[in-house]
């Protein structure tokens, strides 16, 4: 009797191990890319334990926008989701229960109507990937520093004022999207940043910025997007902007439209660039020193003013560079 009450204790424990092992499994981002995408909760509540990636982008897959109070009480059941897409769904909250997805990855909250940074997120240990992009919140919890694993935050189209500084907290950070906000001072938030080394690819386009010499203390960036819509800026301050850039060591690819021709020769001091998108700069021809981008793979001059003959000296140039027109 007792052998095989100890059988049954035996059989429970490997079933409970088992049970959680299941609630717990975090696929790799090659298993992941291999698993099936949901789109409708009910089909996912099927089999809710074999969910790990779930798409509700209602722009992008047509459909009637999601109640918060559709999901509250279900999201929660899907232990196992590792990508969350609720981009365009009109949410002014998040329902409590997305705090429970602790193997949660990816997280796109794009193009809702949040109007505070969600809480719920900064449940998330796992999340590497999070979007607030096109919504209404203005300022970041000083909270966010408990993200510790997140490599790409998209928060373009907020108005934020300033960063929290506590974001240099995040030293995991490999990709940073700023575009369109207030920041009063644009060098004091710039500072939040110099201490995070894996940030190599930054946007700050849009923004309402005093161009001092910022930008040149990211030292490890290789990626920036930098356009500006202020009409006021003089060539004297761009070709102060491109200088800066000329400090940046690992910067191998830019995408700007302060550009004129003169500026232009200022930019071929970045001798590292291999792709460079010029694309809407009012540029008609560029200058010899072009030739010294040895090392440019790949330019885009579409919708700018260069004609073919200028195309063909660009060519000659640049004899192994693509150039898209």
């Amino acid at each position: 009797m007792i052998k095989f009450q100890t059988y049954i204790v035996i059989f429970y424990l490997f079933s409970l191990n088992t049970f959680l092992f299941a609630q717990n499994k975090l696929l790799d981002s090659t298993e992941l890319t291999h698993t099936k995408t949901f789109h409708n909760l009910e089909s996912a509540l099927e089999n809710p334990l074999e969910v790990y990636k779930l798409d509700f982008d209602a722009y992008r897959i047509p459909h009637n926008p999601l109640s918060m109070f559709t999901l509250s009480d279900k999201i929660g059941k899907l232990k196992n989701l590792q990508v969350l897409k609720l981009s365009s769904n009109e949410f002014t909250i998040l329902p409590k229960e997305i705090k429970e997805l602790k193997n949660l990855t990816s997280l796109d909250l794009s193009n809702n109507k949040l109007t505070q940074f969600p809480e719920e997120i900064l449940a998330l240990k796992n999340l590497t990937y999070l979007d607030l992009s096109s919504n209404k919140i203005n300022t970041l919890p000083k909270e966010i520093n408990k993200l510790t694993n997140l490599q790409h935050l998209h928060l373009r189209h907020l108005g934020l004022t300033h960063l929290p500084k506590e974001i240099s907290a995040l030293k995991n950070l490999k990709s940073l999207s700023l575009n369109n906000h207030n920041f009063g001072n644009f060098a004091k938030e710039i500072k939040k940043l110099k201490n995070i080394k894996t940030l190599t690819h930054l946007s700050i386009s849009k923004n309402i910025i005093i161009y001092k010499r910022e930008i040149s203390i990211l030292k490890y960036l290789t990626h920036l997007e930098l356009y500006i819509t202020n009409d006021k800026i003089t060539a004297e301050k761009v070709n102060d902007i491109l200088s800066e850039l000329s400090f940046l060591p690992s910067l191998i690819n830019l995408t700007t439209n302060v550009l004129g021709t003169t500026s232009l020769k200022t930019l071929t001091k970045l001798r590292h660039l291999t792709v460079l998108n010029l694309l809407y700069n009012e540029i008609k021809n560029v200058p010899d020193e072009m030739k010294n981008l040895k090392a440019l793979k790949f330019l885009d001059l579409e919708n700018t003013d260069i004609s073919e003959k200028e195309l063909e000296k660009i060519k000659k140039l640049l004899p192994n560079c693509h150039i898209k027109r």
